[in-house]
């Protein structure tokens, strides 16, 4: 059975939490980092290159309530959840929760298998989350 979820930052939030055990803290506005292009920044305030992601306090942060806060937290107390579901670099993290994974190519889908679950997806990314969530 295929699950009919979407690629994108829910998708990617359900699978930091679920396979890696990450906690949300929310959801904001998001840039590409400048200097590494496979990881984002949060960002005080709205620019039209940014989307909006899901983010996470990685270390502990205490910051105080004095303005120009995100979510209530300065921006770069603030880790943004990779894009598990749409970039392969990312997607690959994930196999290494599994103690046996295998993706196929089948004509136009990929198959994404682990051991307890499968998925198939036309996105290598995509069946890779799928099957980590159950499939």
């Amino acid at each position: 059975m295929m699950m009919s979820i979407q690629p994108g930052a829910f998708l990617d939030a359900l699978v930091a939490q679920v396979v890696f055990g990450i906690t949300i803290l929310g959801f904001t506005e998001c840039q590409v980092s400048w200097s590494y292009p496979h990881q984002w920044e949060a960002l005080i305030g709205y620019e039209p290159w940014s989307s909006i992601r899901p983010v996470f306090i990685e270390d502990e942060c205490v910051c105080p309530d004095d303005g120009g806060l995100v979510l209530g937290h300065y921006s770069g107390c603030l880790s943004v959840v990779p894009q598990y579901s749409t970039d392969i670099q990312w997607a690959w993290t994930i196999t290494d929760k599994f103690p046996l994974f295998s993706l196929l190519k089948r004509g136009d889908y990929w198959m994404a298998i682990t051991d307890t679950s499968d998925a198939r997806s036309k996105s290598a990314s995509l069946a890779i989350c799928l099957a980590a969530l159950g499939g």
